[in-house]
């Protein structure tokens, strides 16, 4: 869950003001994320920001606070390239890991029942 006190509001913000807070934001966030992550995260995440307009690629909402999404996770082997990265509003964000975990869940059930019938 997003702290409110480490989030930025971005609307009616200048455009540069807004990515100079994104970048700012992006290095705090890196020292607590794990080593996945390459060293020029920071930059990346600003030019998918950029890229995607700072739309939620999902619910296509501007107003929304951006995050940027490992569309395969980088767990379990998705890479940090423009082609695995998308824009998403907090609210999208945690809608989709949900997913991804109850996904992850229902396969994990399937492969254990396969291998009891086996």
């Amino acid at each position: 869950m997003t702290n409110r006190a480490n989030s930025i509001i971005l609307v009616g913000m200048n455009p540069s003001d807004i990515f100079t807070q994104l970048r700012k934001r992006s290095f705090k966030l890196i020292e607590e994320k794990d080593k996945l992550y390459p060293i020029d995260w920071p930059q990346i995440r600003v030019n998918i920001l950029r890229r995607d307009k700072l739309i939620c690629q999902l619910c296509r909402k501007k107003e929304r606070i951006p995050h940027v999404h490992h569309i395969l996770p980088i767990r379990i082997g998705g890479l940090s390239s423009p082609e695995n990265l998308i824009t998403l509003c907090s609210f999208c964000h945690r809608k989709v890991h949900r997913l991804y975990k109850r996904a992850f869940h229902l396969y994990i059930k399937y492969i254990e029942d396969k291998h009891i019938r086996d």
